[in-house]
This record gives C-alpha cells, structure tokens and sequence, in this order.
C-alpha cells in the first residue's frame, strides 16, 4: 500500500532549507571574517578611519580567538551547521550570552573619549579664564605702580602701620557704592579744612546732596554712629574679613544687626562731620589694614 506523507515532506523540505540557509550565512559570516582580519592587518588606518556600524563593531568586537575555535567546531562536526553559524555571527556582533552590546558601544567609546580628551567648551572656557588673569594682573599692577608714583611727593612720609599701597584680592562680587567722580584720593594728601598733611583712610566721590548710597557688597551692619570726623557713618561687614565705611551721610536708613545685600541702599550722601562739601567718603578694610578703594572701583 502506498502511504502519502505529505506533511513529512514538507517539513523535511522546510528543515532543508533552514540549513542551507545557515550554512549560507555561516559561510558569509566566515567570508566576512577573513576579509576584515586581512583588512586590520593590512590596511589599519583605513580600518580605524571608517565610521560605519560594522567596520567598527569587527574592529571593536570581534574576539578573533573564539571566532576560529567556532569555526574548527563547525568543521569538526562538533556543532551543527545552524548553531556554528549562530555563535559566529555572535563573535563577528560582538554578543555575549545572547545579549546584543551593539547598542551601547558607541556610548561607551564616547565616553572614553570624554575621558581622554576635554570637551572644546571646556578648553574654550579655560583659555579664557587664562587671559581674563592675565588682564586682571596686567591691570592690577599697573593701578597699584600708578599710585604709588601719585605719591612719590610724601615719600619721606612714613606709611601708617595699619595701611598698605598694595592690592590684594578681595574675592568677593561688589560695586561701586555711589557714581560720582573722585575727589579726593585715598593716601597722603594736603587736608583741605585743616591745612597741612595727613593721611586719607578713604577716597572721596563727590555726590550731590541726598545721592543714594549703595552697599558695597553683600553683608551685616556692625556700626552706626556719628562722629565729629566722620559724620555720619556706617559699617558694613562682608565675607574673607572685609569691612566698608560710608561716611559725611545727611541720613543712615540701617540699623546695627541688618543684613544687606550688594547695590542696596543703605544711607544718603550729605557734608555731616568735617567736611568742605557734600560727598561721600568711602572706605576698604581688608584685615583690619586700610587699602585704596580707587583700585577696586577702577575694575567695576
């Protein structure tokens, strides 16, 4: 009796064409192998310089060792046709376990590459600090040599032990607490009410009467008063032991113990104490040593 077997034969058909197809693709997948193997080791710039997905996962990935014991597998009889070509494809893919790592490689490569290398911004930004320094001290020493020569007439003078010509760095964010012209200079000068020569602990800008005051920088009032010599006056105390005054004010609109901060207005310009005028004196103290405000406010 003769038996049709239809269904066998049709799937011993599709179970034939299964294999030929992975014989087919373990054949291209060895093809492809040998031609990138032959490439890296003839061409290597070439092979580096190309950015394309598989030329760089053969060059990245390929563990060339476990692709040949795959191969001499297959050929032995070891493995079967389908799964040789399953675990060559995954050496040329760079797999492992099954796991595709194809889809993070290029974050990973930049990401060593950001390590290795520092990004343009940041180089860009750093170039430019650099020279902002460099300004900073070309102008820094050229204000301080300027002074110094403004006071080469009282150089028999001697410097009072708590001042100092030079500048140091404040290392704060401030601004100019009036904008007004200076009228007077911080350093030995002839004193216009008392005729002869004496030291200024400030400079003097020359407000109007009534002018807004602003507060140097960020900090606490620690002293309002009034003197015969100052006025009226205050003092603000601000970061890295740094203190201002602001004296000969018409009125103070803070008390000891409040907070400000940088441009607010803390009192009025006036011609209280020994003044000749209304102005505003103004004073920097950095450790308790008297410094020239002028250089500071040259730089706002």
């Amino acid at each position: 009796m003769n038996r049709k077997l239809p269904k066998y034969n049709k799937l011993k058909g599709t179970s034939d064409k299964r294999l030929n197809r992975s014989a087919v693709k373990l054949a291209l997948s060895i093809c492809i192998f040998l031609m990138a193997s032959l490439m890296k080791l003839l061409f290597p710039d070439f092979v580096s310089s190309v950015k394309t997905d598989v030329l760089g996962v053969l060059n990245a990935n390929v563990d060339y060792e476990k692709a040949v014991s795959v191969i001499s597998d297959g050929v032995s009889g070891n493995k079967g046709v389908k799964e040789t070509a399953g675990d060559f494809v995954a050496c040329l893919m760079g797999m492992d376990d099954d796991v595709v790592a194809v889809g993070n490689m290029d974050d990973g490569q930049d990401s060593e590459k950001d390590k290795d290398e520092t990004p343009q911004e940041e180089k860009k930004d750093d170039e430019e600090k650099k020279e902002d320094d460099t300004t900073y001290q070309e102008k820094k020493e050229s204000l301080v040599s300027a002074f110094k020569e403004s006071q080469s007439d009282y150089s028999s003078y001697e410097l009072p032990a708590d001042t100092t010509y030079e500048m140091p760095d404040l290392n704060i964010v401030y601004m100019a607490p009036a904008e007004a012209a200076v009228s007077s200079q911080f350093g030995y000068r002839d004193h216009p009410v008392d005729g002869e020569v004496k030291f200024h602990y400030g400079l003097d800008l020359a407000c109007e009467l009534e002018t807004d005051v602003l507060a140097f920088a960020d900090g606490e009032v620690i002293s309002v008063n009034d003197s015969t010599s100052y006025g009226l006056n205050v003092v603000i105390s601000h970061s890295n032991g740094i203190t201002t005054r602001y004296a000969h004010c018409s009125e103070i609109l803070v008390s000891v113990g409040d907070t400000v901060k940088m441009g607010d207005v803390i009192a009025k310009s006036g011609d209280t104490g020994n003044a000749t005028g209304p102005c505003l004196h103004f004073e920097i103290r950095v450790q308790d040593v008297y410094v020239n405000p002028e250089y500071y406010l040259s730089l706002v």
